[in-house]
């Protein structure tokens, strides 16, 4: 490997024995002297190596590593070398902390026994390999041992620099067991986040940042005597590790050695010989990178943003073009013009986003055409005349950019929603778009952009969406929930509308009838019409044939009159023999490309801008629209409710998109990239009917010469016929396999990007900068000088080298924010290979005796769901408790050789076990789990629920809600809808993730019972129903954050009972996930901050305190005990005893006997009872 002259590098995680440093940079390990100088480099691991720690003797490193998919502990020879995996854990977190004092054992945390990403256990392993061994110290980050056996441990965070000055929940907190006996106490109390604990000497070092910047201080073991050893202004302290004498760390990507005896604390000079190895150019797939396409005018090419840069490119024949200056600049959303000669596109050269306009055949330079700034553009679009773009911007503004004059003009703001949605006119001259008057509702209106007016086309229902035209400029349609259908909740009592869309159209004049009104046709198509008949009108009222009609006939008669008819001897034949005349006749009236950013061999249509002149509206004139009672000329195609995606206008036809409604499983993710599961419909006027034409497909757009489409299917798109016929009834849509013009789909994989990694970088990192500074709530950014920022971590970026360090720098930019969610996630990292582990869903430990792996535990799911079941616990198997695993398919396993070392790459695949179970030994097939988390959280909660029925003899409900996404909303009703009818409810919120459905579930709790209906035969059932018949309790701890933090302080708020437990995260301001990098990465800004009466704006980097500040200890955790359950059941059965929860008495049910009078029994002797014998007699 070539490497250059010596530079300073990006230094992070370094680790220190005696007079030796070992840190990485470039994500390898590199060594170098405390004096500083040129490093060496130790390693070269397919992937990023973190955390290494020098065993006491100095001779073995620890480090993590990804070499094969998660991050695990391996173990390495510190003068270099391969290193040796040691841990199959298979799970997210992971830090080491260091090693025993006999060198024997590597110490770290990791949540790989945990049903919670969050909570942490400690573990040790030996250096030789076999199973970790827990400790059972309840959540821990990082941890040391002393060398007379005293404990500290770090709890919730290590490395505050990514969330700078946070004082929420989860900062972080050392507890101490002072002599190794067992029984922990908090270190000290300091408001701020305290992380890496170190023990030196008599004292524990630690990193904190209680005075504003993260820096290291030390105590006394009693808390007592706080010292601070170093001062840093500018950057935090980040990732502290000591050999028991001196300190080693890093700030600024620098490396500093501090020394406690004399309070030297020294920045080293390295440089290393950097390589040149992931900063080399390369060329990126556009499959993989796919952000936006524009059909071609004519529907021969695209126009591409592949990775942030444009590229031009045919369908399926001749070379693709990359357009631009490099990964310098991103481009986004680019577009063609009508001529098919040029395209505009946004980029953000100058630190801000702008329009240029490219010629596609690259013969003048790109030319910049707006001089004013508007913002991040969300959407773009060429008006068909060519001379106007219309933009949307993240304000809520929307503008048109005359390409000409290069002046702006804002048409429309909304006051509570972005104006993504808009559609020129085919002359040009106006704009439909939806307009959200406010969050609940959108409408369509339509700007006439010539006369600088505005008019509302629909009246407020719900919301109106996704506006198009007809090309000859008859209708506009538009999408609507209007439908308001309720549907019965097969689970709960309970009404929703998840079908309550339609596409509907507007007549835009007077005089223009109804389309699904039919016209009466002939029996013999074509048929000779009698005198004085009327001819056929199309459903606008306009007769004429199209281009594509009149290329279909020609290819009609060429198959119909050609001497290759006999010879078609199936239908097979006949459709390509159809198909090749249909070919001809097309490029008769064709002519060849010009090379003006056309492929070579492509063909355009003659005189095409004077047709789509011709056919802006009927007689060729401009679009007449009538606003007068427009709203009440709205009218819905005659297609089932279902929930639509988008709509446009063909020849003789609307397209639009339907999604079928699904259930979300847990795995969903709100980071996914474009959807393919809606399915494309046309509604054909001639045929007057829908169908499906094709499935599986994402966004779509038409060419100006509308008829041809193109749709995105995840990372592939397809070109196809928009006026393709309808399929036969009961006939199953879809496209062909493959790429290439038989198929329509196109080979992006022939869309090579051409990626400079440091230049791309530099635009990411402006770009995450930017973001913040256009998106963040606040436009004041909190009082911080978010220009200062931007330049203090860009002097950074030149000594970047890997994208991980890029990530890692954007990550400490955004820190400075102070502010939840603002995160940077994926990205184009260097991939390793990926074996995932197989899991048995058991804990296991080595039994010397019976060599083999003992179960401790077989964790308990739903034996109907195969993902949360343990594959021992499967019927049949009888695998129990003290059964020993001997062998994993045929390969012995031994004290280095665990079970989870021979099922890797053995994820979700069946395995072969060989179990010692009562002396005996049998073999057994089963399939092993992707993951264990949703198996350990379901045995967790039912241990939990069973406990709360145990301590209550049933009378007290328990549940629990992990997030509060579509899992939490699922979780909540399994268990509440099952528990509810008990006398009272513990409802736990712990390691809450947060999400957004916390007001669906309050609405839930806040239901007071004020009534009974009460039947014969069954008990009686509580109105409202699903309602809480006696007290509440809720518990929370510092892992409840977002939502989770929201439901905790409503709670609190709403008066529902009393809250148990820690202080939550506190983090309140919410994020909207939908910017990525060029890389693909996600950034997040904090967008939507929460203001509460009580508390204003005081839960964000607070979070909600409870009622009972219960905390579980150490020592606790690892005797099995949860004081803040039994804090909240001994609450609740409190509240039973003083206030007794028990029903109404029923037992007095109303009297209505008949009145006295007219019993028979008591009747007097009278006119009455004569008339009473009378009718007897009559019968």
């Amino acid at each position: 490997m070539k490497e250059s002259l010596h530079e300073n590098g990006y230094y992070r995680y370094a680790t220190i024995h005696k007079d030796r440093i070992v840190f990485v940079c470039e994500d390898d390990l590199w060594e170098v002297g405390v004096e500083g100088g040129h490093a060496k480099r130790l390693s070269a691991g397919r992937s990023e190596f973190s955390m290494p720690r020098f065993s006491p003797d100095g001779k073995k490193i620890a480090l993590i590593a990804r070499e094969e998919g998660h991050p695990e502990v391996f173990v390495m020879p510190s003068s270099g070398g391969n290193p040796v995996r040691l841990t199959y854990l298979g799970s997210d977190i992971l830090n080491i902390s260091g090693w025993s004092e006999d060198g024997k054992d590597i110490y770290f945390a990791s949540d790989a026994r945990s049903a919670f990403f969050r909570e942490g256990d400690a573990f040790k392993i030996s250096s030789e390999g076999g199973e970790p061994v827990c400790w059972r110290w309840g959540h821990v980050n990082s941890f040391m041992i002393g060398k007379t056996g005293e404990v500290v441990i770090g709890r919730n965070a290590i490395d505050p620099a990514r969330w700078k000055r946070y004082r929420g929940g989860t900062a972080g907190d050392l507890w101490i067991d002072p002599n190794g006996k067992g029984k922990f106490k908090r270190l000290i109390d300091l408001k701020g986040n305290l992380v890496c604990p170190m023990i030196i000497g008599s004292r524990v070092f630690f990193l904190s940042d209680h005075e504003g910047m993260g820096n290291i201080y030390s105590c006394r073991p009693d808390g007592k005597d706080l010292k601070q050893h170093t001062h840093h202004e500018q950057y935090y302290v980040r990732f502290p590790s000591t050999d028991g004498t001196r300190i080693v760390y890093t700030a600024g990507a620098n490396i500093y050695v501090l020394d406690p005896k004399t309070g030297e604390d020294k920045r080293m000079d390295v440089k290393i010989p950097t390589s040149t190895h992931q900063v080399r150019r390369k060329f990126s797939d556009g499959r993989e990178y796919l952000e936006h396409f524009s059909p071609h005018p004519e529907g021969h090419s695209v126009a591409l943003i592949a990775r942030g840069q444009p590229i031009t490119m045919g369908n399926w024949e001749g070379p693709p073009t990359q357009h631009g200056v490099g990964s310098a600049v991103r481009y986004r959303l680019a577009e063609w013009l009508p001529d098919g000669k040029q395209f505009v596109v946004i980029n953000d050269k100058e630190g801000f986003e702008r329009v240029e306009l490219h010629q596609a055949d690259q013969s003048k330079a790109p030319e910049v055409v707006s001089a004013t700034e508007f913002g991040r553009a969300i959407n773009l679009l060429v008006s068909p005349k060519g001379d106007r773009v219309a933009i949307s911007n993240h304000r809520h503004d929307l503008f048109v950019l005359d390409l000409k004059t290069k002046k702006l003009k804002l048409v429309d703001r909304s006051p509570a929603d972005r104006i993504s949605e808009f559609s020129w006119s085919p002359d040009g001259r106006w704009i439909a778009y939806a307009y959200a008057p406010h969050p609940q509702s959108s409408i369509i209106r339509i700007a006439d952009i010539d006369k600088n007016s505005i008019h509302n086309v629909t009246d407020e229902v719900r919301f109106d969406t996704s506006p198009a035209w007809d090309p000859d400029g008859r209708f506009l349609y538009f999408l609507g929930a209007r439908e308001f259908y309720p549907v019965y909740d097969s689970v709960r009592f309970d009404y929703g509308f998840p079908k309550a869309m339609k596409p509907y159209l507007v007549t835009l004049r007077k005089d223009v009838p109804s389309p699904f009104v039919l016209q009466p046709k002939p029996v013999v198509a074509g048929k000779k019409k009698k005198a004085g008949a009327e001819p056929q009108a199309k459903p606008d009222g306009k007769n004429g044939n199209s281009v594509k009609n009149a290329r279909e006939k020609t290819a009609s008669k060429t198959a119909a009159s050609g001497p290759a008819l006999a010879t078609a001897k199936n239908k097979t034949a006949l459709k390509k023999l159809y198909k090749d005349a249909l070919t001809a006749a097309y490029k008769e009236i064709l002519k060849t490309v010009e090379s003006g950013g056309t492929v070579n061999g492509a063909t355009a249509k003659k005189g095409s801008q004077q047709t789509k002149d011709e056919k802006q509206s009927p007689s060729g004139s401009n679009v007449q629209i009538d606003f007068d009672g427009i709203a009440h000329r709205i009218l819905a195609f005659p297609v089932a409710e279902g929930r639509y995606y988008q709509i446009l206008g063909a020849e003789n036809r609307a397209l639009f998109t339907v999604y079928a409604v699904e259930g979300i499983k847990p795995n969903f993710s709100w980071y996914d990239g474009d959807s393919a599961n809606g399915s494309l419909m046309a509604y054909d006027f001639e045929e007057a009917r829908a169908g499906t034409i094709q499935k599986d497909i994402g966004h779509m757009a038409l060419a100006f010469d509308n008829q041809t489409l193109y749709y995105r299917a995840g990372r592939r798109i397809r070109a196809m016929d928009a006026g393709e016929k309808l399929p036969a009834d009961g006939r199953e849509a879809g496209a062909a396999s493959g790429t290439g013009r038989k198929s329509g789909f196109l080979d992006l994989s022939r869309a090579q990007v051409l990626v400079t990694p440091q230049d791309e970088w530099k635009q990411m990192y402006e770009e995450s900068w930017r973001l913040q500074k256009e998106q963040f709530w606040d436009e004041k950014m909190s009082d911080i000088d978010w220009d200062l920022v931007r330049d203090r971590y860009l002097k950074l970026l030149p000594r970047v080298r890997t994208r991980a360090e890029v990530s890692d720098l954007i990550w400490e930019m955004q820190g400075e924010l102070g502010t939840s969610h603002a995160y940077e996630l994926g990205g184009d990292y260097r991939r390793s290979s990926w074996y995932g582990i197989g899991f048995l869903g058991c804990d296991l430990s080595f039994d010397k005796t019976k060599k083999g792996y003992r179960i401790d535990r077989i964790l308990q799911g739903d034996s109907w769901d195969r993902e949360v079941a343990s594959p021992l616990a499967q019927p049949g198997l009888n695998v129990k408790v003290g059964d020993v695993i001997l062998a994993v398919n045929g390969t012995a396993v031994d004290q280095q050789t665990s079970v989870h070392q021979l099922l890797v790459n053995q994820s979700n695949k069946e395995v072969r076990l060989k179990i010692l179970s009562d002396k005996k030994e049998r073999t057994l097939v089963v399939q092993t789990l992707r993951t264990e988390r949703n198996l350990r959280y379901r045995d967790w909660v039912e241990a939990n629920r069973r406990h709360v029925h145990k301590a209550t003899n049933g009378k007290i409900g328990y549940i629990h809600i992990p997030d509060m996404g579509p899992f939490g909303f699922a979780e909540f009703h399994r268990g509440y809808l099952s528990e509810v009818n008990r006398h009272g409810l513990i409802v736990d919120v712990r390691y809450n993730r947060g999400g957004h459905v916390s007001p669906l579930l309050l609405e839930k709790l806040l239901r007071k019972r004020v009534g009974y209906d009460v039947s014969r035969w069954g008990p009686p059932q509580p109105y409202p129903p699903e309602s809480v018949m006696g007290p509440m309790v809720a518990m929370t701890n510092q892992f409840a954050g977002s939502d989770g933090d929201i439901f905790s302080h409503c709670f609190k708020l709403y008066k529902l009972g009393p809250l148990v437990g820690k202080r939550t995260w506190g983090g309140v301001i919410g994020i909207w996930p939908r910017h990525r990098l060029v890389d693909g990465s996600v950034t997040t800004q904090p967008e939507f901050s929460f203001w509460f009466v009580d508390a204003g704006w005081g839960v964000e980097n607070h979070g909600t305190d409870p009622d009972y500040d219960v905390d579980i200890a150490p020592h606790e955790y690892n005797a099995g005990e949860d004081p803040q359950m039994a804090k909240a059941l001994s609450l609740v059965l409190d509240q039973m005893k003083k206030k007794p929860v028990k029903l109404p008495d029923f037992s007095i049910r109303p009297s209505l006997p008949i009145p006295e009078q007219l019993l028979l029994s008591k009747s007097k002797p009278g006119k009455a009872a004569s008339k009473t014998k009378t009718r007897k007699r009559g019968k």
